[in-house]
């Protein structure tokens, strides 16, 4: 019994501490993206920060007081140099956001087993990082984001409240931010697939063609357990969020969002 409780113990310990250091990874890349309190951004745990070269040129003057007044100006620049997520991550695609939920990521695309046990650096954690399927393309009509249904409600662990229809009411609207620009879809359906089901929607097999489309939504209305009315129209983008759901041994709870 001593062994049994000294093993879990370290592991609970272990979730923990791995559960703190995605909170504080999540916060940062957050913060990055977000721009939140640029101002007294210094340093960033984990994110290589570099100096930028100072803009102020030529003769300075005799002036002590210009001297360092300009000096406070290159002090600025530096500490608020911030990198893009693609300097830090070459694999960083875009951002994934739904507003006043605790989904707020960034979303990589490589394969689809690397960041199932990796953060967002490449370190080892049992949160992984949301990613992109690897038969999708970042700017494709069809997005397939794959992530971790965690118990501690991070990643997209917040995903099972919208099987709670107050919850679905409150929260319509998801974001996918680029570099360049931000992209608004209305959240419109979610849906229980059971992979063991050989009668199931196959809601990973994306269409190629706009007939091919029409019948995917057509089984999504079919197979959905809630689905607003919605049209879709030809070469406007969906987002699919997959994460597992536990109310079988391999059921998948998939939400769908259209282009606004």
């Amino acid at each position: 019994f001593l062994c049994i409780f000294l093993i879990s113990g370290f592991l609970l310990l272990d979730y923990y501490m791995e559960a703190k250091k995605q909170e504080r990874m999540n916060e940062e890349l957050a913060r990055l993206k977000h721009g939140y309190d640029l101002e007294y951004f210094t340093i960033v745990e984990g994110i290589p920060i570099e100096p930028v070269e100072s803009t102020v040129q030529g003769n300075l003057g005799s002036d002590d007081h210009k001297k360092e007044e300009n000096s406070d100006v290159s002090q600025k620049e530096e500490a608020q140099y911030i990198p893009k997520l693609s300097e830090i991550n070459p694999d960083y695609v875009f951002w994934l956001e739904i507003p006043d939920t605790s989904i707020d990521y960034p979303v990589v695309h490589k394969d689809n087993d690397y960041y199932l046990k990796r953060d967002f650096y490449g370190d080892k954690n049992k949160h992984g990082t949301i990613f992109l399927d690897v038969n999708c393309e970042s700017d494709g009509t069809f997005l397939l984001l794959h992530g971790h249904n965690m118990k501690d409600g991070t990643m997209f662990g917040g995903l099972r409240e919208f099987k709670k229809k107050d919850f679905r009411s409150k929260h319509t609207e998801l974001l996918i931010g680029y570099e360049q620009k931000e992209v608004e879809f209305k959240i419109v359906a979610g849906v229980l697939v059971d992979l063991y089901d050989s009668n199931r929607f196959v809601f990973e097999k994306l269409p190629g063609s706009d007939q091919e489309a029409e019948d995917y939504f057509a089984n999504l209305k079919k197979y959905a357990f809630w689905c607003e009315p919605f049209e879709w129209e030809s070469g406007k983008r969906v987002v699919l969020l997959s994460t597992c759901d536990y109310e079988t041994e391999e059921q998948r709870l998939v939400i769908f969002a259209i282009e606004e």
